[in-house]
């Protein structure tokens, strides 16, 4: 099984309009309403393929219902925590023309105390039972950035393989927990690492400064560029096909459920490094948060031989 963890999740709207028009009015072509959260996003994904999941995080109000009662429509179960303050709502404005987005997020309601003791006992009973832990995403308010570090530390010591999908001070003081395996991209890293990355090989050595003998793998997302997987001996690059784009939100949320899937099912670094790259091109070629079909990913992954 593969845990997802979503401290900060989300209703996602996602609006389409023709062409953007900033300051002005931009009649919408059409809009849909997705349970969202980068793990959450995981999670569907990890679905999808075909794998068992678990969403785990908070939850709250109106919004937080309507996520546990979407994520039950997909037939994805959840141990979600419930708290007073109520779940946020994102939106995201896709330009048809372009296929660029633009997301508007926001920061999340409190997490208090007492919800946190909750969470932190469901996290340590479900834990033990998995075999791969995705922590992903923003860390709403009440919630200190080392978060992610303890995390990581509980699920190590349960034996449980840790995936980390975070930026900024969330990112830097996860890494201190030392996860499997981080997959920044690559405005994270040089985030990360205070620089510009200008060249490959700049990103390489940037990655494997952070390499530990616990974190042992690196996946540097490029955007349309593709992806590098980065381990202490070995570099493998991934190049993606040209595709019609729809929405870039939740790309790289596909890519970790793939590599999660890949380390569930114990696939070679390069077989699930590929079928997390084919999730992500799948994953922008369908609307909002929405999942590609499994044959989609499939279709994709036999263009990545």
């Amino acid at each position: 099984m593969i845990i997802t963890v979503t401290l900060n999740p989300a209703v996602d709207e996602t609006i389409y309009v023709e062409t953007l028009v900033p300051y002005g009015v931009n009649p919408v072509s059409k809009s849909r309403l997705d349970p969202g959260g980068k793990g959450i996003n995981v999670s569907k994904m990890i679905h999808q393929l075909g794998e068992r999941t678990l969403a785990l995080g908070f939850c709250g109000g109106e919004n937080g219902r309507y996520i546990q009662h979407a994520l039950a429509e997909i037939g994805i179960p959840e141990a979600l925590t419930v708290t007073e303050a109520s779940t946020r709502k994102n939106t995201k404005i896709v330009e048809i023309k372009t296929g660029k987005t633009t997301d508007m997020n926001v920061q999340g309601a409190p997490v208090g105390k007492d919800a946190l003791t909750r969470f932190m006992k469901t996290y340590q009973t479900y834990v033990c039972e998995a075999a791969v832990v995705v922590l992903s995403g923003s860390i709403p308010q009440g919630l200190e950035p080392n978060i992610y570090r303890e995390l990581c530390e509980i699920a190590r010591a349960a034996n449980c393989k840790v995936v980390l999908d975070a930026s900024g001070e969330a990112l830097r003081e996860g890494i201190k927990g030392e996860p499997l395996l981080v997959k920044p991209n690559i405005h994270e890293l040089e985030e990360l690492v205070g620089q510009k990355l200008h060249t490959e090989e700049a990103i390489i050595e940037a990655a494997r400064n952070l390499l530990t003998e616990q974190l042992k793998h690196m996946i540097v997302s490029l955007g349309e560029h593709g992806a590098l997987w980065i381990t202490r001996e070995n570099v493998i690059r991934q190049a993606v096909p040209k595709v019609i784009v729809k929405s870039t939100v939740g790309a790289g949320d596909s890519m970790v459920a793939g590599i999660a899937v890949g380390l569930a099912s114990g696939l070679l670094d390069k077989e699930g490094f590929r079928l997390g790259v084919a999730s992500s091109v799948a994953a922008i070629t369908v609307e909002g948060t929405a999942i590609p079909k499994k044959e989609v990913v499939e279709k994709f992954l036999m263009q990545l031989l």
